[in-house]
């Protein structure tokens, strides 16, 4: 790691760290500002990887695991934004590696330069790092775009022993869709603020966290993504689906209006994956893993263990 990094790095500690005392509902569901400080002091830094295409991952490791799982970060995001939630995860049993795609966190590349089929690649990589290394089931998570990479990958055949999307949507099933994504990918280093893609304004209930993502504090997030990553996210698409697929799970929370719950029901029948079940949350927006942990983290267990463990 370069110096500069290294310092944007601390920077970016400093500024998260800060952002999840400030918010009551964070602090609160990691034991105060001290379970904030004891969280962080147990991520352990991983790389998997060639080393010119090493990517970085979050781990925090379960005393008793029963399984591991692989968890995509949101749009721009990187693994140590979820830091509380793999935090918790691990106490419930679980080993928790948080993705940092390329260009992305401390994984090497463009910034805000992945497409999904390399996000998709990462994510069958770490899965097999997963498995060699810990030899138990492997849940594959993740949150908002990490959801729908996530539902994205057993589209495409990868065989996790189960997926929870936190929601999903299809826009490639649509021809009309892909016509716009060709026409994306004729400006593929076009960087686009990811404020345009989503309304960010419903994005947390959060007045702390919404104040950290308005002023853009973080100096790891990739708050601009590039055209390359955009058209191969509108493009994406597979016509004939894997006649047995993975377990899937899709969580949403009812007062979603960044990604409405009733898009992640079109986008599964759009898809064909009759067996995906679809679990709503009373009274949850979008950000679940930062403002809804007290109903995230039972509902993940309780998915999890009906699942893997009946």
């Amino acid at each position: 790691m370069s110096f500069m990094v290294s310092l944007e790095w601390e920077r970016a500690n400093r500024s998260l760290r800060d952002m999840m005392k400030r918010s009551y509902r964070l602090s609160q569901a990691a034991g105060g500002p001290e379970g904030i400080e004891g969280i962080f002091a147990r991520i352990e830094n991983l790389w998997v990887g060639k080393k010119e295409k090493e990517v970085h991952l979050d781990f925090f490791q379960a005393r008793a695991p029963r399984a591991t799982i692989v968890f995509q970060p949101g749009i721009g995001m990187y693994a140590r934004v979820y830091a509380v939630l793999g935090g918790l995860l691990s106490r419930e049993g679980y080993h928790f590696l948080g993705i940092d795609r390329p260009g992305h966190g401390l994984s090497p590349g463009k910034k805000g330069d992945c497409t999904v089929e390399e996000a998709m690649a990462v994510t069958g990589e770490v899965m097999e790092f997963a498995r060699k290394s810990f030899r138990l089931p492997v849940v594959l998570m993740g949150s908002s775009l990490g959801g729908i990479l996530t539902f994205f990958a057993v589209l495409s055949g990868l065989a996790p022993e189960l997926a929870i999307a936190h929601n999903v949507i299809y826009p490639g099933w649509y021809s009309g869709f892909r016509a716009v994504g060709e026409i994306v990918s004729r400006f593929p280093a076009r960087m686009i603020p990811i404020k345009w893609m989503a309304n960010f304004n419903h994005l947390t209930l959060d007045p702390v966290i919404m104040d950290w993502v308005t002023r853009e504090i973080d100096p790891v997030i990739a708050w601009k993504v590039s055209g390359r990553f955009l058209a191969s996210l509108i493009q994406f698409w597979v016509k004939y689906p894997p006649e047995d697929p993975a377990p899937l799970a899709i969580v949403a929370g009812t007062r979603d209006r960044m990604i409405w719950p009733v898009w992640s029901r079109m986008a599964v029948r759009s898809a064909g994956l009759k067996k995906a079940t679809l679990h709503l949350l009373p009274g949850a927006g979008h950000f679940l893993f930062h403002d809804h942990l007290d109903q995230a983290i039972p509902l993940l267990k309780k998915i999890i263990e009906e699942n893997l463990f009946p």
